[in-house]
């Protein structure tokens, strides 16, 4: 499960990283919730701040959070040091986080994964079979931007992923898109940006901005495109949104969106380019749209109603329009939806 690093817009303040550390290229806005992102190498072990767990010449990622000033820059880190606690194969190891120089900028030391975000992994299949848009997206033939099987194992290890954050940790994520989900260098599909959507108020629908940008980079600084009904909900007293917070359920939602870009290749921002609404819910027509596009792309239409010998395709498609149903106590569960996609587990 290869990708191709995409190039994206480098931040050019310049920060200086402590004493022991080597940045390794510019900062760059790759995430959402504000967090400037770089890969940088330990070279002296002592000064690392999980010494443990970097040996030197490591390679990490360190994401940076600009803060107005240093009481909230001292709240950001009480907010992001308890996320070292999580251990899970699928979700990014947070190895410490520290303040940088200026007193003011938060620098959050995460594992390095290689191989880039499904987002690059999708962009780069599309580069592959000469379909750039989303036209030529669904009008190619079933299932060949990845084979189903290659689906479900990355949506399996994404639930388990998500299981471990919602049922033992009793963690929401909160911004979940195809670009926080990234590969390791074995190929090891891992959660990234957990617990950093709500830790600052950074709101990120910009419409002058957004007829800028194109929608990887919209995808990048993830944010409302994927957000569940319940989030995404109108207020008509200021056109802004309802103060919902992140919960299991949302993040369901948010990977039934996944779910469909990596079955179509098409991206929830480009399936909104031409409207106004900013989220998926807010659109039921092309949200119906989207769940027949992934069932017309890779359920091979022959599977009974979920039998052990159900295709790789069609329990896609199933659960894919399972975690993209409108009441959030209908909607499976990451471990549920993981059961229902791996065979192997049917049974037992």
């Amino acid at each position: 499960m290869a990708g191709t690093a995409r190039s994206v817009r480098p931040i050019p303040q310049p920060v200086n990283l402590p004493s022991g550390w080597t940045q390794l290229g510019a900062f760059s806005q790759a995430s959402g919730s504000g967090w400037a992102t770089l890969v940088a190498r330990v070279d002296d072990a002592l000064a690392s701040p999980a010494p443990k767990a970097l040996p030197e010449g490591s390679r990490c990622i360190m994401k940076r959070r600009e803060c107005p000033g240093i009481g909230i820059a001292e709240q950001l880190l009480r907010d992001v040091r308890p996320l070292a606690v999580l251990q899970h194969p699928n979700v990014v190891k947070y190895y410490g986080v520290l303040l940088a120089s200026n007193a003011r900028d938060v620098l959050l030391v995460c594992e390095f994964c290689s191989r880039g975000s499904l987002l690059d992994l999708i962009y780069h299949q599309r580069k592959l079979k000469g379909a750039g848009d989303q036209q030529a997206l669904l009008a190619r033939q079933k299932g060949d931007l990845f084979a189903p099987e290659l689906v479900v194992e990355i949506l399996v290890q994404l639930c388990l992923g998500l299981a471990y954050l919602h049922d033992d940790m009793n963690l929401a994520h909160g911004n979940l898109t195809s670009a926080n989900v990234v590969l390791d260098g074995a190929g090891l599909v891992k959660i990234t940006d957990v617990g950093l959507e709500d830790v600052l108020d950074s709101p990120d629908h910009d419409p002058a901005r957004d007829a800028r940008e194109d929608a990887a980079t919209r995808s990048r600084r993830g944010g409302r495109g994927y957000w569940a009904p319940e989030r995404s909900l109108a207020n008509a007293a200021n056109g802004g949104f309802l103060p919902v917070g992140p919960s299991a359920q949302a993040d369901c939602w948010a990977m039934g969106c996944v779910a469909t870009e990596l079955v179509t290749g098409v991206f929830v921002h480009e399936r909104l380019e031409s409207g106004s609404s900013v989220s998926l819910a807010q659109e039921p027509i092309v949200l119906k749209s989207v769940v027949q596009d992934v069932a017309n792309v890779i359920a091979c239409g022959h599977c009974g109603q979920g039998g052990k010998d159900t295709c790789a395709g069609c329990r896609t498609a199933w659960v894919s329009s399972a975690l993209l149903t409108r009441d959030p106590l209908r909607r499976p569960e990451a471990a549920r939806c993981s059961n229902l996609l791996d065979t192997s587990t049917w049974g037992q």
